[in-house]
């Protein structure tokens, strides 16, 4: 818990550009997230319950931090999506059995808002899987595709069409052509 919060605590803020604070939080997990591991002592979903702890206690400029932070440990393979999906799942990360995390608390406060951002994390992990699963059915259809198929016409047979005025034209001058041969 000391080293995650450590690590949270060791990033700089950067007030009001959302993309530089991304760099600062992934440039200082990429150098310091090994020592979680390292260590920290604790299992990823451990990991990821200290840092959500460490957030929901912190001023709200490193609470706000949390969801980017997560994503970082993740992007970085410090954390896989199992163990944030385990996480979330669990009582702990909903505050249940937390020290300090009492009914109306700042600090449970922090812990839910903590936890409404890993929904929305697992909500895109559950898009992507969708996406993935529907690009590898259109894979194989494809691969379907080229294995013979019972012929179907592309598109309905239409009616025959009428005879047009050209059509009954030549008719006509082959039926003449016809009788002035006998």
């Amino acid at each position: 818990e000391a080293v995650v919060g450590a690590i949270v605590d060791r990033i700089p803020l950067v007030p009001a550009d959302a993309a530089a604070q991304r760099a600062e939080i992934a440039r200082t997990v990429r150098r310091w997230g090994a020592l979680i591991d390292k260590i920290g002592g604790v299992d990823a979903v451990e990991t990821v319950e200290a840092l959500q702890q460490h957030c929901a206690g912190a001023p709200p400029a490193r609470q706000a931090m949390f969801g980017q932070t997560l994503a970082a440990l993740y992007q970085l393979d410090l954390v896989d999506e199992e163990h944030i999906r385990a996480w979330h799942a669990s009582p702990v990360a909903r505050g249940e059995g937390v020290l300090g995390a009492k009914p109306g608390s700042a600090f449970l406060e922090g812990l839910m808002k903590c936890w409404a951002v890993g929904t929305k994390m697992i909500e895109q992990f559950d898009e992507a899987s969708d996406s993935e699963e529907e690009s590898s059915e259109e894979e194989e259809d494809d691969e379907d595709e080229d294995a013979p198929a019972p012929s179907k016409p592309a598109v309905p047979t239409a009616p025959p069409s009428k005879p047009t005025a050209t059509d009954d034209d030549d008719d006509e001058e082959s039926e003449e052509s016809e009788d002035t041969e006998e």
